[in-house]
């Protein structure tokens, strides 16, 4: 039996679909404000995810292993303080990161412990 390899077909050296921008948006909004636009979007999607990690780990992890959702904080401001040294904007957004997973556990710890109170019922009132 042989086996035959045949060459892809060449593509056009366009980009892919999902990589393209519509023309419309860049004539529409300076290069300078669409850039500070989707980094203050990269931002809100960072601090909620460090929102629902600490709650994750408020609520599932057990005893001390709930601090261990401040290392994915800390770790990402390390890295980009080995690459670009340290900077008051890294150290101000760890702040910021860690204020925001912190919250994220307390409220994970408040629903752990609003579940664990319904399990045992000491919170049903007798009649």
């Amino acid at each position: 039996m042989q086996v035959r390899v045949l060459p892809a077909p060449l593509r056009s050296a366009s980009p892919p679909r999902a990589f393209r921008i519509a023309p419309e948006r860049l004539r529409d909004a300076p290069a300078e404000e669409s850039i500070a636009q989707e980094g203050a979007e990269l931002d809100a999607v960072a601090y909620t995810l460090f929102f629902i990690g600490g709650l994750g780990f408020g609520y599932a992890a057990p005893g001390l292993w709930k601090a261990a959702c401040f290392a994915l904080p800390v770790a990402l401001a390390v890295l980009a303080m080995t690459q670009d040294g340290v900077q008051g904007a890294i150290v101000a957004e760890l702040a910021l990161a860690l204020v925001i997973t912190a919250g994220g556990l307390l409220v994970g710890i408040v629903l752990d412990r609003g579940t664990l109170r319904g399990r045992d019922g000491s919170d049903r009132q007798t009649s």
